[in-house]
């Protein structure tokens, strides 16, 4: 049976179950986000300050970039909390800080995906301290199991529990590339 929402031309890898979602639902969902960073942040006296949230994020904040049409500025910020792992290790620890100064700046948060939420609390709670004039987040991915329970402002996709790999989302740093979010196979996960 053919997927019709994988481009004719995507190979999936051979250690990939099953994909999710597509490259092109990928893309459609970007350009919708874009859409709504647009709205959100048409009447801005300064530039939108967007910081992707490194490593993970970093195709899903150049897709967007690609969409959005007001002026911006980006950063990017870096924690580390997985080391090879399918969960969370421990609490995020910051590693790479931002360059700006957001005092009084309206920030977007661009994460990969948001799980267990503590990535993205730490990043916020970071930022709170720097007294911007607003935080809001922005994600690819939510997961129905966020401890946290928190809620981005707006998420382009959600999906299960399930281990997920591609479109920055890694394995133990490997699987970003693919152009396509999917389901690791088991036997290629090591605990």
């Amino acid at each position: 049976m053919i997927n019709y929402n994988i481009s004719m031309s995507t190979k999936i890898d051979y250690r990939i179950k099953k994909v999710l979602i597509s490259e092109l639902q990928i893309k459609k969902a970007c350009k919708k986000a874009a859409i709504w960073v647009n709205k959100t942040y048409a009447n801005l006296k300064k530039p939108l300050i967007i910081v992707a949230i490194l490593r993970g994020a970093v195709l899903f904040f150049g897709e967007l970039l690609k969409n959005i049409s007001i002026d911006v500025e980006t950063d990017f910020i870096a924690f580390s909390s997985y080391n090879g792992k399918t969960s969370q290790q421990f609490k995020p620890k910051l590693i790479a800080d931002i360059r700006f100064n957001i005092k009084d700046r309206d920030v977007l948060i661009v994460e990969d995906v948001i799980d267990t939420g503590s990535t993205i609390f730490e990043a916020i709670q970071l930022f709170k301290k720097r007294k911007p004039k607003s935080i809001k987040v922005i994600s690819l991915i939510k997961k129905k199991l966020n401890i946290l329970t928190f809620k981005p402002n707006y998420s382009c996709f959600t999906v299960g529990k399930e281990f997920i790999v591609g479109f920055g989302l890694d394995y133990q740093q490997i699987f970003r590339n693919l152009p396509y979010i999917g389901i690791l196979k088991d036997k290629y996960i090591k605990n």
